[in-house]
């Protein structure tokens, strides 16, 4: 029998008070009485069954609410759907080299990387474009696993897919509450297979890659900065992914340079030490600058970044319309991109369609912003990381890019950070919301 006492901290077993059936207060764990002498977490004695009876109150979500879980599921649920499209007879590599297409680029540069070496020899100069240099090797690397099979690289996008979406769900899922949680994971899930798995994963396009690389990195980013230990390892494995992102989309590299003035940042405010940010700086520009070792190798030229007419030379760029000679062309311009950006597709390509779902995550990341505004000076460690990365990535897309390019294909990258950002922008307005009425309430009783 069970023999010990309610202490005056202790709390019945029943739903309530003894004999009051009334309930106990939710969130409050129950406790258990010890032997006098004994010690809570050492000498407790073992609950009887019956104990093991109490009624909970559970909520569904809270039970799926499993990061790993989530992120190995959609991993296999996105390659298992992928295989059935793929089908038992898979298009060849072959079939994908000759065009003019970003894809025909990839398609031939993999397998020129297989056939002639690392070097990338079919590109006699500096490399140009497609701007995804480190693409080309992913699907050589994919080729060379496979034995030349096409598909085989379409499911390992699928693959990454998943695994972005699982990432994506573990970065934000304890900066959200309640039901956000399964509010975020829903949209994830909606925009991976609205907007990316139908349009893009069976397409050769490096976004595939970088959509994976970008919450990896935050989520290393995440565990590195709120970790206590001296890690320079976890440090330089953060430099590393984002090296590795920088190379797959170049448009990465002003947040790049952000994330080194932040590190060296928390330096200063001793949050954490020069050795560990110099591993990340160094790890950093270790991998950036492969493909201006290669560069350097071919040609002598130690070009750092593709200068292609997607990122330089845009057809519509700042250099065809000024600000002073004509403010109106000027102004128009960047309003379409920006409202391009927030789902309006159709203000620069009439035939595509508004995304609903793109103008909600617009509208909670500018309450994301305008909170963090009003508290500058105390955001949080990454809040100043995802508000960085939501301003340098859309910055430059809209500066410099061809936005309307293969569809909204340069956006994707940046989907699932964006959903959670506005999510919590959301959450931010509410609390905001809840506390002015309970001012409003004790201001009343007050009078």
């Amino acid at each position: 029998m069970y023999a010990g006492k309610l202490g005056a901290g202790d709390q019945d077993l029943s739903n309530g008070p003894a004999g009051t059936g009334a309930p106990r207060g939710r969130g409050t764990p129950p406790q258990y009485g010890l032997q006098p002498g004994l010690q809570p977490g050492k000498n407790a004695l073992p609950l009887p069954s019956c104990m093991h009876m109490a009624p909970t109150r559970l909520v569904w979500y809270r039970q799926l609410d499993r990061p790993v879980a989530i992120t190995l599921a959609g991993m296999l649920a996105f390659t298992f759907a992928a295989a059935l499209r793929v089908g038992p007879d898979p298009t060849a590599i072959g079939d994908l080299v000759v065009g003019t297409d970003d894809w025909n680029s990839y398609a031939a540069y993999a397998q020129d990387i297989l056939r002639n070496g690392l070097l990338l020899p079919v590109v006699e100069g500096n490399y140009t474009q497609p701007a995804g240099f480190l693409y080309a090797y992913f699907v050589a690397g994919c080729l060379a696993v496979s034995g030349g099979s096409l598909g085989f690289v379409y499911m390992a996008q699928a693959a990454l897919l998943g695994l972005a979406m699982g990432l994506s769900y573990a970065l934000f899922r304890d900066l959200l509450t309640g039901w956000l949680r399964p509010l975020l994971l829903f949209g994830l899930l909606l925009i991976a297979v609205v907007d990316v798995y139908k349009y893009y994963t069976f397409r050769l396009l490096s976004e595939n890659l970088a959509l994976f690389l970008v919450p990896l990195f935050l989520l290393q980013w995440k565990h590195w900065w709120r970790g206590k230990r001296h890690a320079p390892v976890t440090a330089a494995l953060c430099g590393t992914t984002l090296g590795l992102a920088v190379l797959t989309r170049p448009n990465l590299a002003m947040f790049a340079v952000f994330m080194v003035v932040v590190a060296w940042w928390a330096v200063v405010a001793r949050r954490r030490s020069p050795v560990e940010a110099g591993s990340y700086s160094i790890a950093l520009l270790a991998v950036a600058l492969l493909l201006a070792l290669r560069n350097y190798w071919v040609t002598g030229t130690a070009s750092t970044l593709p200068d292609g007419r997607i990122f330089q030379q845009s057809p519509f760029g700042w250099n065809q319309y000024t600000l002073l000679d004509e403010p109106v062309a000027f102004c128009t311009y960047y309003l379409k991109n920006i409202l391009f950006c927030c789902g309006f597709l159709n203000v620069l390509e009439p035939d595509y369609a508004i995304r609903p779902h793109w103008v909600l995550m617009a509208l909670g990341t500018l309450i994301y912003f305008r909170h963090q505004l009003q508290r500058a000076g105390r955001m949080g460690g990454m809040d100043v990381v995802l508000a960085g990365f939501m301003l340098t990535f859309h910055v430059v897309l809209i500066a410099v890019a061809q936005l309307a390019n293969y569809g909204f294909r340069m956006l994707v990258p940046g989907l699932f950070i964006t959903l959670g950002v506005s999510l919590k922008g959301y959450e931010l307005m509410s609390t905001a919301i809840r506390a002015r009425r309970i001012k409003a309430r004790q201001a009343g009783r007050t009078r």
